[in-house]
């Protein structure tokens, strides 16, 4: 019997953004602050085994990671300041 994947049932909580082809999320473990998880729903070896549909949604997801990131920033940078 194989071990469930630990990514096909995301935690709503963990979960920032999604969409029809993937969601972004906090890594567990992260390397740097603010590293952030792109995960298709479909189980795919690399980027590029993904349909063009799966890549921009993904995409999309990293594009709306930084925003969010970027607003965590600037919402910190302006806390330091006072």
């Amino acid at each position: 019997m194989s071990t469930p994947c630990i990514f096909c049932f995301p935690s709503p909580e963990k979960t920032l953004f999604s969409n029809m082809y993937a969601y972004c999320r906090f890594d567990d473990y992260p390397v740097t602050p603010g590293h952030l998880l792109i995960i298709p729903y479909r189980h795919i070896i690399s980027f590029f085994d993904a349909t063009n549909e799966e890549q921009a949604a993904m995409m999309e997801l990293v594009r709306s990671g930084k925003e969010y990131l970027d607003g965590l920033i600037r919402s910190f940078v302006s806390v330091k300041r006072c």
